[in-house]
C-alpha cells in the first residue's frame, strides 16, 4: 500500500509506456494495437479514479508479494475492478487482459502521480500515441497535443466561468480536462462550490466534438472524473459536416473560447464537395475573398480554422495549433487564407513552436494562433514569441536544464527541471494582456503592429517573420539609406540577373566517367572531397539544367536554410542538387563577391532567417530571397570586398588540389 504524498511526478511518461506497450505486446493475450490502447486507457483511468479519491493511500497498487503468486494477482485486480466502477466507464466488464497481465501495468504505474503539478504528461494522450500509433497518427493526421501547447493556450485564453467553450477536435480531452480542473476541481481557486452550479456549468459551457467513436468513449470517461461525476458534452461526429444532427445541439454561433488542435498533415485532404461549400476557405479565394470555384481539395485545418470563426460569437476567441505553412507559406492558397483572416478577425497573439514539439510522432513545424473574431477599429499590437524549448528532445525523451558543465539544474524539491520556455511566454503574454505593453521584448514577447503585417508583401503571420534580431537588421540596413557609405539600397532582385530553382526531375546516376556529370548535394558544396560523389550522365538534359558558372551564388533553400555558397572555378565542373537557389548577379551592377558577403555575413544571415517558411522542413523561396534589401557601396568599394573573397575561394580551390595530390600520393603506394 502506498500514500499518496509519496507518489512521484513522471516527465517521461511515455517511455514508461513504452516499455509497458513492448512487454504486453510482447507477451499478454492482446495483439490489436487498437484493443491494447483502450484496455491501458481504462486503468489508466483507475489511476486517476484513485488519485482524484479523498484516501491518503492508494488503492491502485501491488504488493511485492502479491506479484509472485496467481491468488496475489486476483487480489490486486480485485481492486483495480473496484475502481472501475468508479470511473462509470463504457464497459462494466473485466479487463481482456486478464489479473495477470492488469498486474503488470498496476505494478508499472503504481509509484507515480499521473495529477502531480510536476508531471509533464497528458496521460490519455500519451497512451494512444504510444499505444496507437498506426491508426491515429500520419494516416489521418492526428496529433495529440502535447502539454506545454495546452498549458500555453489555456493561459492566454484564460477562460471564465461565464465563458462557453468548444474543442471541435477535442480528441482525448486534453484542453477540456484544463478548463474542467479550473472550475470543478476542490484544489482550484476558481472552484465552483454550489454541485448545482457546478452541473450547470459543465452541462451548458463546455462541449467538445471527435470523429473518433473510441477516443470520445474514453474522453467521457476521463473527463466526468475531471468534473467530480457530472457527464459532459462530449460526443461524435465530424465537425466539419455542418448539416449533421449534432449540430443542432450546439450552441452554435455562440461559443466565446475555443481550443482546438486540428487533424493536419500534408498528404491528408478533405475532398467531399458537399463540405467544402460550406466554407469560404473550400472555394477558391482572390484577394481574401471566396469566388465560385470550389477547390478539389482542402487540408482540414484549413476548414477548421474557419470552422472556429463560424462556432464563435462575435467578439469570442480562439486558439488554434496550426501547421506553420499556413502562416508562413509562399503558396497562393496559404496567403489568400490569411487575407481572409486578416479581413475578419482580430489577430492577438502568435507564438512558433520548435519542431520537436510534435516529434518523434511528427516533424510538421507548427504555431499557436490566437484570435478574436471580428476586426476592432483600434488594434493592439499583435504579442508574438518563438518558443524554442518545449521539455523535450525530437526522440521525445525529456530536456532538463543544465549548467555550464552540463549538469542538471534542480529546482528546490531537488526535481530536474525542464527546459520549456513556455512558462515565460505566458508570464510576458499576463504582463502585456494586463497593460498593453511590455518592460522588455525578446522571444519570449515582442510587440508587432497590424499595419506592419499589413505591409508584409505576403502579410505573414508567423512570429518568426518579425523575430527582433531580424527586424533589428532590416533597420539598421534601411537606415545606411542616408549614409555616406552605401550609394543605394535595392531588393536583391534588382541587381540580378535571374535568381532561379532548376527544375526537378528524376535522377539518373552512371559510373564515373568521362561521359558523366559529378553530382553534389547541398552538404558536399561546403566540402568538396571526392568520395561518395553520385554522378550523372552529362547527356542527361536535366544534368546540363543542373550545372552552375563561376561567379553565381548558391543559397540552401530547405534542411540547413540559407547556407550561402560562392561558386569558383572548382564548383562550376559540378551538377548542384535543386534544393540550392541559383543567384545570377548582374555584374552591371553589382559584383558577385561582394554580394556574397554581404549574404554570408550575420545582418545577411539574418534577412535570408527571417523568409523561412515551413511544414515539415524549414524552407526559403527563391521569391522571398529577392525581396532582401542589398546597401550598395560604390562599386570601387564592392570590387575591393569581392576580390578578396575571389582570392579565398581560389586559395580553398587550390588546397583541394594539393589534398588531392596527398591521396593520389597514398593511393600510388598500393599500385
Amino acid at each position: 500500500m502506498l500514500t499518496k504524498k509519496s507518489l512521484l511526478p513522471v516527465y517521461d511518461f511515455k517511455q514508461v509506456l513504452r516499455n509497458l506497450h513492448n512487454h504486453l505486446y510482447g507477451g499478454g493475450p492482446i495483439k490489436t494495437e487498437s484493443k491494447l490502447a483502450e484496455e491501458v486507457a481504462q486503468l489508466v483511468l483507475c489511476k486517476i479514479a484513485d488519485e482524484m479519491s479523498a484516501e491518503k493511500v492508494t488503492s491502485f497498487y501491488i504488493t511485492p508479494q502479491e506479484l509472485k503468486t496467481e491468488d496475489g494477482r486476483e487480489k490486486a485486480y480485485k481492486r483495480i475492478l473496484e475502481l472501475k466502477a468508479l470511473t462509470n466507464g463504457h464497459s462494466t466488464n473485466g479487463f481482456q487482459l486478464g489479473s495477470y497481465w492488469t498486474a503488470e501495468v498496476v505494478n508499472a504505474l503504481q509509484y507515480y502521480s499521473l495529477l502531480h503539478t510536476r508531471s509533464y504528461i497528458s496521460p490519455l494522450a500519451d497512451v494512444y500515441e504510444i499505444f496507437n500509433s498506426g491508426e491515429f497518427k500520419g494516416g489521418r493526421g492526428q496529433f495529440f497535443t502535447p502539454p506545454v501547447a495546452v498549458n500555453l493556450a489555456y493561459e492566454i485564453l484564460d477562460p471564465k466561468p461565464e465563458d462557453i467553450v468548444i474543442d471541435p477536435a477535442c480528441g482525448s480531452g486534453n484542453f477540456i480536462s484544463k478548463v474542467l480542473h479550473k472550475f470543478c476541481a476542490p484544489d482550484s481557486e476558481s472552484y465552483i462550490s454550489d454541485e448545482n452550479a457546478r452541473r450547470e456549468y459543465v452541462r451548458n459551457n463546455v462541449f467538445g466534438r471527435d470523429i473518433e467513436q473510441s477516443l470520445v468513449e474514453v474522453a467521457n470517461d476521463y473527463l466526468r472524473l475531471v468534473a467530480g461525476g457530472i457527464d459532459c458534452n462530449i460526443s461524435v461526429g465530424d465537425s466539419l459536416d455542418l448539416t449533421l444532427p449534432h449540430y443542432k445541439n450546439l450552441p452554435f454561433g455562440k461559443f466565446t473560447k475555443i481550443f482546438t488542435n486540428p487533424p493536419f498533415g500534408n498528404n491528408i485532404e478533405v475532398t467531399n464537395p458537399s463540405i467544402l461549400e460550406q466554407f469560404d476557405v473550400g472555394h477558391q479565394l482572390q484577394n481574401g475573398n471566396p469566388t465560385a470555384q470550389l477547390l478539389k481539395g482542402q487540408h482540414p485545418d484549413r476548414l477548421f480554422l474557419e470552422l472556429c470563426f463560424k462556432l464563435l460569437a462575435e467578439g469570442g476567441e480562439a486558439a488554434i495549433v496550426l501547421p506553420r505553412q499556413i502562416l508562413s507559406g509562399d503558396e497562393t492558397n496559404a496567403v489568400e487564407i490569411r487575407k481572409w483572416l486578416l479581413q475578419r478577425a482580430t489577430i492577438l497573439a502568435v507564438v512558433d513552436f520548435p519542431p520537436e514539439t510534435f516529434q518523434p510522432h511528427t516533424g510538421t513545424i507548427t504555431s499557436i494562433l490566437v484570435f478574436r473574431k471580428g476586426v476592432e477599429r483600434k488594434q493592439k499590437p499583435v504579442f508574438f514569441a518563438v518558443c524554442n524549448y518545449v521539455g523535450h528532445d525530437r526522440r521525445g525523451l525529456p530536456l532538463y536544464e543544465t549548467d555550464q558543465d552540463g549538469n542538471k539544474i534542480h529546482n528546490e524539491k531537488k526535481q530536474p527541471k525542464l527546459r520549456d520556455d513556455t512558462p515565460k511566454i505566458a508570464e510576458a503574454w499576463k504582463e502585456f494582456s494586463a497593460t498593453g505593453a511590455l518592460r522588455q521584448q525578446d522571444g519570449y514577447g515582442f510587440l508587432v503592429t497590424i499595419e506592419t503585417i499589413k505591409k508584409h508583401p505576403l502579410q505573414v503571420l508567423n512570429a518568426w517573420a518579425y523575430n527582433l534580431n531580424a527586424s533589428d537588421a532590416y533597420l539598421q540596413v534601411m537606415e545606411l539609406a542616408n549614409s555616406e557609405i552605401f550609394e543605394s539600397i535595392v531588393p536583391l532582385k534588382d541587381v540580378c540577373e535571374d535568381i532561379f530553382i532548376p527544375g526537378r526531375h528524376k535522377r539518373k546516376y552512371v559510373s564515373a566517367s568521362d561521359k558523366s556529370i559529378p553530382f553534389l548535394s547541398t552538404t558536399q558544396i561546403f566540402h568538396i572531397h571526392d568520395i561518395d560523389y553520385k554522378y550523372q550522365p552529362a547527356s542527361f538534359a536535366a544534368s546540363q539544367g543542373l550545372l552552375v558558372e563561376e561567379g553565381w551564388i548558391l543559397v540552401t533553400r530547405s534542411g540547413s536554410t540559407g547556407r550561402v555558397r560562392y561558386v569558383n572555378s572548382e564548383l562550376a565542373k559540378y551538377a548542384i542538387s535543386d534544393h540550392c537557389i541559383r543567384i545570377v548577379p548582374d555584374k552591371t551592377k553589382v559584383d558577385s563577391g561582394y554580394l556574397y558577403a554581404f549574404l554570408s555575413s550575420r545582418i545577411g544571415q539574418l534577412l535570408i532567417d527571417q523568409g523561412r517558411y515551413a511544414s515539415v522542413i524549414e524552407t526559403i523561396s527563391h521569391t522571398r530571397l529577392g525581396e532582401i534589401p542589398i546597401p550598395l557601396p560604390s562599386l570601387e568599394k564592392q570590387q575591393e570586398i569581392g576580390d578578396l573573397v575571389r582570392e579565398s575561394e581560389e586559395a580553398r580551390a587550390r588546397a583541394n588540389k594539393i589534398r588531392q595530390r596527398a591521396l593520389d600520393s597514398v593511393q600510388s603506394l598500393f599500385s
